[in-house]
């Protein structure tokens, strides 16, 4: 695989694993004792990313969910721009070995 389409495509996945989480912890908003995870995306060797864990804060005082939906929001927001900005490298990274191929032929 290229080190483009390897970059891009754990890319994709980590922003994926990025919005599952946030949508499990809007789900869960108010379920008591409920605890809020948070991803840490980690640079992966020769090119890429990864999650490298999940930790968890603990509920509030209160019992609920100290989830932000403002927080989560903004989140799966970046991550909707990554998979659009990845998948463009994907599909530029397609064009170009089309013309390249197209120039041999």
């Amino acid at each position: 695989m290229q080190p483009v389409s390897s970059a891009a495509l754990s890319g994709i996945q980590a922003a994926a694993i990025r919005h599952d989480i946030g949508a499990h912890d809007v789900a869960n908003v108010n379920t008591q004792g409920f605890e809020e995870r948070r991803p840490h995306q980690v640079e992966a060797s020769p090119a890429g990313t990864r999650i490298s864990h999940v930790s968890r804060r603990p509920a509030a005082a209160t019992g609920y969910s100290n989830t932000s939906l403002v927080e989560e929001m903004t989140e799966m927001t970046t991550n909707r721009n990554s998979l659009a900005a990845n998948a463009n490298v994907l599909r530029k990274q397609n064009e170009m070995l089309g013309e390249a191929i197209d120039l041999l032929a």
